[in-house]
C-alpha cells in the first residue's frame, strides 16, 4: 500500500499523492506521518530531517509540506500518529527510497526537534539523543560479513527482512513464484517474509540470522504454512503440491 492510499484510508487530508509524506485530520486534530524502519528504534524514529529538504539538487516539496504538518504539532496541539514503513531502497542506492511494506498501525507519539531533525517519541518511552538513535540502527544491520540482526521479541525487523530478499531473491521458496513475473511493475520486489521459527514462542530479545532463520514465501504459501499449528514445514508444503499436481 502506498502512503497516499493509507491516508485516504484513514480518512486524512494530504498536499499531493506524488510526493506527500505527511497528512492531516483537523476535525480529529491528528497528524499523520511515516517512519522509515532503517531510522526507527523500538522508542523513537527520526521522522524528518533538514538534509532533506533537496535531493539531487531539487527542492523537495513533501519536504516543506512536512514541516507545516509537524509545526501542527508544535504551535497547535495536535495529536502525531506514526506509521511504520519498511524501506525498499538498497543501502548503496541513490535516488528516493521506496515502499517496500507498510505497517498500518497507528502509533501515538511525541514530537522533538533537535537542532537539525525531528524525532517521533512513542507513548511509554523516554526521548534519546539523535547519536543513541543513530547508534541503534546501525546495530540492526552492521556492514561487512556479520548478518546476525538483534530484534526484540515479537518485534518484526525490516532489516532483517530485507537482508532476506538480497540474499534469496523476491521468489516464493515453495512454489518459486516472482510476483514481478506475474503482475509486472507493480508485482516487482513484492514477497512476505515467513520467521522458520515462529516469534510468538520467543520471550525473550533475541539474535535473527536472516538467512538461517527467515525465508521468502508467495502470500498463499505464507498462509499455508500458517492454518497449522506449529506452522507446517516448507518441505512438507512443496510435497503437498507436488502431489496435487501429480498427473493423475
Amino acid at each position: 500500500m502506498s502512503r497516499t492510499a493509507f491516508f485516504r484510508k484513514i480518512g486524512a487530508e494530504y498536499a499531493n499523492q506524488r510526493w506527500s509524506w505527511a497528512a492531516v485530520n483537523h476535525e480529529r486534530n491528528e497528524v499523520y506521518f511515516g517512519a522509515w524502519d532503517d531510522r526507527t528504534t523500538q522508542s523513537s524514529a527520526v521522522i524528518l530531517e533538514d538534509k532533506w529538504q533537496s535531493n539531487s539538487g531539487r527542492k523537495s516539496p513533501g519536504y516543506s509540506d512536512a514541516a507545516k504538518k509537524l509545526k501542527l504539532v508544535e504551535n497547535h496541539g495536535y495529536a502525531l500518529q506514526v506509521f511504520k514503513m519498511v524501506n525498499g531502497r538498497q543501502p548503496n542506492e541513490d535516488g528516493p527510497s521506496k515502499i517496500l511494506e507498510l505497517d498500518e498501525t497507528l502509533y501515538p507519539a511525541r514530537l522533538v526537534r533537535t537542532e537539525h531533525q525531528w524525532i517521533a517519541v512513542f507513548s511509554g518511552y523516554e526521548a534519546e539523543t539523535t547519536e543513541a538513535i543513530h547508534a541503534k540502527i546501525a546495530k540492526l544491520y552492521p556492514e561487512g560479513a556479520k548478518r546476525t540482526i538483534s530484534v526484540e521479541a515479537i518485534e518484526r525487523s525490516g532489516a532483517a527482512r530485507k537482508a532476506c530478499i538480497r540474499h534469496f531473491g523476491p521468489s516464493c521458496r515453495v512454489c518459486e513464484m516472482d510476483f514481478g513475473n506475474v503482475y509486472g511493475e507493480l508485482g516487482t520486489g513484492f514477497i512476505h517474509v515467513h520467521h522458520l521459527y515462529p516469534m510468538k514462542f520467543v520471550e525473550n530479545a533475541y539474535s535473527v540470522d536472516p538467512i538461517k532463520d527467515l525465508v521468502p514465501l508467495c502470500a498463499n504459501c505464507h498462509a499455508m504454512v500458517h492454518r497449522v499449528n506449529p506452522p507446517m514445514a516448507l518441505e512438507e508444503l512443496k510435497k503437498l503440491l507436488r502431489r496435487r499436481s501429480a498427473p493423475k
